[in-house]
């Protein structure tokens, strides 16, 4: 029985990064597309555009979530508060918002660089997505704290590896970013999917 589970939680594993990666490839490539566009018409784009895209990523996880979560569809709104304002960091000046040689001072409580900025990011990701994670399964409070650190340290890792091997101005800080976050948040999340799942009441009539 332990195998089983075990083995569920390595399949999920590697099919949260496949999805994962695999939304973030396509944002990179649509936002590479409407970079020009974006710039000319900022507002109406980072009300409408810039939430679009986000969901990308939040619907290439739902394919999985939603053969193990209930209303599991609401994971793809609450991709959109933290993907609008990771997508809005990254369109600064800079190329990208963190280079390799910045990582050091990534852990400095100092600014321009310090490790509040993605770990924001993260927990604003974790608070809304555990209200739908709160919905199937019983100990959803935990993924805060693991959005907080796979978010907050995966996604700067990822990006200055991107800049690292050559690869600024395409897809592969988002594919990277992305990547190393999921790597980092899959087990976590298949631990808490199958660790206690909520019962919900019309379930419970029906027993």
């Amino acid at each position: 029985m332990v195998g089983h589970t075990y083995y569920k939680m390595l399949f999920f594993w590697l099919f949260w990064i496949m999805c994962t990666c695999t939304g973030a490839w396509l944002l990179g490539l649509l936002l590479l597309m409407v970079s020009s566009s974006l710039q000319e018409h900022i507002l109406l784009n980072f009300l409408i555009v810039i939430p679009l895209l986000s969901t990308l990523v939040g619907t290439a996880q739902w394919l999985l979530l939603r053969r193990w979560m209930s209303d599991a569809i609401w994971w793809i709104p609450a991709c959109i508060p933290s993907g609008l304002l990771l997508l809005a960091l990254g369109m600064s000046d800079r190329t990208t918002l963190f280079t390799w040689q910045d990582l050091p001072l990534f852990f400095s409580p100092l600014p321009p660089y310090p490790i509040f900025l993605t770990c924001g990011v993260g927990f604003l990701a974790g608070c809304c997505q555990c209200v739908v994670l709160g919905r199937s399964v019983k100990h959803a409070g935990w993924w805060v704290p693991v959005s907080v650190l796979c978010l907050g340290v995966g996604w700067p890792f990822g990006e200055a590896l991107g800049e690292a091997v050559g690869a600024v101005n395409t897809v592969w800080p988002f594919f990277l970013g992305w990547g190393i976050t999921a790597l980092l948040s899959g087990m976590p999340l298949a631990w808490l999917l199958m660790s206690g799942r909520r019962v919900r009441t019309e379930e419970a009539i029906l027993k």
